[in-house]
């Protein structure tokens, strides 16, 4: 038995204790594993103690006492600095005040002042609210009634941005489901609330070096036993997790700390490591509410202690009359009595369970960049063999704008779907900007026709984008809508007929001309690569995008900003669009509503194929831009051997399916990696 009491109430643990009883008089030998030494005591015969990987001793209970299996954890003897309480003199001045706060159906009538210098726990079992208190306070559950002051002011906390502009940050109670982002390094977890994004144009980039400076102090504060920065966090074990954790709430510059479960799943040493930050934190003027449904915890960190039940106040204790007693019997809806004898167990919150990526995502895109890189110098080869003229200058030129001119669109799409959406307009998009430059340059310039052709894609972008986040509804409706309604708007326009760009010849150059021999879509490919590869891994920006897609829900308690990003990354598409359909209408010099067709298929297929799963979180632009010339290549083969299109569009489809089940078998050996891990 792993862990089987964290999620179960006292009641439910007493009953399983009488369960795992009868089984060892039946002669059953159960193997109980757990953090919780009381329960061990309480059940156990013998006991084993593992430290790093390696048996320590097995001792009879009746020989050890909990310091002496404490010792065994940890290697050495608990001194006094780790295990004493030690008062703390807090402000006169309440950091946060809490006036008759209700939540419908969950809290009734909270009131409690939270003084800078102190640590307030706050107990109680399920149902009682307190998960439901930290979170109002955070901003994530809606206050009908009361005021919130936070340092004498007057605060309405509505949203987690809300609450970081107040310097109030919340810990998260589950870190895998609310808190760490499995595909970012231990490094850009710790970081993500450092930096409010959109509120100052300073903070768009990332200055690597002062990061690293920051993730050493908070790495020797809370002391984080981590290889280097750029470890994978999934590579941590719980309890350094925990403290990553803990770090991001300090670098969110925040002054009032609600800490759900600060402990919850660490083991012994990195428990007494975490309780010894909240004590010093508090020293240096922190305000901390810690919340846990650990009873004990809370009888160490405390200086004060709020009881819930059934969602009102049942008790407000001294640092004098917090103990264990005292405090269950408050949580179970008793009233304090001097003989009361301490319950069992004590309640913990349902744990929720998500499935956390492991480090292994980094090995597996390196090795699909590789691959498809591999896949393409075997296509070539082939072609070259059993397609005559394909290994031409001219061909192969060929090849190349029309992969450029993929791979750009491809490029913005990669960057929506790190984000965990996609858009399925591009193509609709690519046609209209073809259009509009094409119409444009029969009145302007070729440079006010291209910026004309660019603000209507990004003008494109940033309504799909506000569309999605402000009225909540999925990225394929919205996007799958605006293809059509985009397509009706090129036919309008056109009123079905073909736009021929017959002045400003040079406007041919974006494609025929040639730079070093190679043509020039390929270097405005590659500019668009560098750019969105600055974007998306040195710029907050593209943390933040991959944040949300790698895990949406920690992402909103960690601050980051959905609606704005959201708006932004399809704002990005939007333009890689646009940049594709002008580089489509340099190559044809003459366009009409029916181009475009098939492109956002081909997107989302050099996107997956290029190593960018759809369930989001990272992006390989490099794959990205592999797969595309893949296509060009096989395309161009196929043209050669004049191979009839319905063929091609077979083939076409097969490679999406390839695409999507590598996708597949991409997340399932990542599954499968994280499940040998625990």
């Amino acid at each position: 038995m792993d862990e089987p009491t964290a999620a179960l109430n006292a009641t439910e643990v007493a009953r399983l204790f009488e369960i795992i009883e009868r089984l060892k008089q039946r002669g059953i030998a159960v193997l109980y594993v757990s953090h919780r030494l009381r329960e061990i005591f309480q059940i156990a015969d013998r006991v084993t103690v593992l430290r790093d990987g390696k048996k320590v001793d097995t001792r009879r209970l009746a020989e050890v006492s909990e310091d002496d299996v404490v010792t065994m954890m940890l290697g050495h003897a608990l001194n006094k600095e780790e295990t004493s309480y030690e008062a703390i003199q807090a402000s006169e001045k309440a950091a946060l005040s809490v006036r008759n706060i209700s939540v419908p159906g969950v809290l009734s009538d909270i009131s409690f002042n939270l003084y800078a210098g102190e640590v307030m726990g706050c107990a109680g079992l399920i149902g009682s609210g307190r998960y439901e208190l930290a979170r109002a306070l955070f901003g994530l559950e809606r206050i009908s009634e009361g005021k919130i002051e936070i340092n004498g002011q007057p605060a309405l906390l509505s949203s987690p941005n809300d609450a970081l502009r107040h310097s109030l940050y919340m810990l998260p109670e589950e870190r895998k489901v609310e808190g760490i982002f499995p595909d970012l390094t231990v490094r850009e977890n710790l970081l993500i609330s450092a930096k409010r994004l959109f509120q100052r144009l300073s903070e768009l980039s990332i200055d690597a070096d002062q990061e690293e400076k920051e993730y050493d102090k908070m790495r020797e504060l809370l002391r984080i036993r981590a290889s280097s920065s750029a470890q994978g966090i999934t590579k941590l074990s719980g309890g350094n997790q925990q403290k990553v954790m803990l770090g991001r709430a300090l670098m969110s510059n925040s002054r009032i700390l609600l800490l759900n479960e600060p402990t919850r799943g660490v083991d012994v040493a990195a428990r007494v490591e975490i309780h010894a930050a909240i004590r010093k934190l508090a020293q240096t003027g922190y305000a901390i509410l810690v919340s846990s449904s650990d009873i004990p915890e809370l009888v160490t960190v405390s200086d004060r202690c709020l009881v819930l039940n059934a969602g009102r106040t049942k008790g407000l204790l001294n640092r004098v009359q917090i103990n264990e007693d005292n405090v269950t019997a408050l949580a179970i809806g008793q009233e304090i009595t001097g003989d009361r004898q301490m319950s069992n167990a004590v309640a913990s919150h349902n744990v929720r369970s998500s499935l956390s990526l492991s480090n292994a995502t980094r090995l597996v895109q390196v090795a699909e960049s590789f691959g498809v890189f591999v896949l393409l110098v075997i296509v070539v080869t082939t072609a070259s063999i059993v397609a005559p003229g394909f290994f031409t200058y001219t061909n192969l030129t060929n090849t190349l704008i029309a992969a450029s001119i993929t791979a750009v669109t491809g490029l913005g799409m990669t960057f929506a779907i790190a984000m965990g959406g996609f858009d399925l307009s591009v193509g609709s998009v690519q046609v209209l900007t073809a259009i509009v430059v094409a119409s444009l340059l029969s009145v302007v310039g070729p440079p006010l026709a291209i910026l004309g052709a660019v603000l209507t894609g990004l003008a494109i972008g940033l309504w799909n984008g506000v569309l999605i986040s402000k009225l909540r509804l999925p990225a394929f409706v919205v996007t799958f809508g605006m293809m059509s309604v985009i397509r009706g708007v090129a036919l309008l326009v056109t009123q079905g007929q073909s736009v021929m760009i017959t002045k400003h010849a040079e406007f041919g150059l974006l494609n025929n001309g040639k730079i070093l021999w190679l043509p020039v879509p390929f270097f405005i490919m590659a500019i668009v690569l560098v750019i969105l590869s600055i974007l998306l891994k040195n710029t907050a920006f593209g943390r933040h995008a991959c944040a949300i897609g790698g895990n949406r829900a920690a992402a909103i308690v960690s601050g980051v900003n959905i609606d704005r990003v959201t708006i932004a990354v399809f704002g990005v598409v939007g333009v890689t669009a646009a940049i594709s359909g002008i580089m489509l209408a340099s190559q044809l010099m003459i366009v009409d509503a029916t181009l475009g067709t098939g492109f956002e298929l081909q997107a989302i297929t050099i996107s997956v194929l290029g190593g960018t799963s759809l369930s989001g979180g990272h992006g390989n632009l490099i794959g990205t831009v592999f797969a595309a010339i893949l296509l060009a290549t096989i395309a161009s083969a196929l043209n050669i051997l004049k191979v009839i299109s319905f063929y091609q569009y077979l083939a076409m489809g097969a490679l999406l399916i390839f695409a999507l089940a590598i996708d597949t078998a991409r997340q399932a050996f990542i599954a499968k990696s994280l499940l040998s891990r625990s």
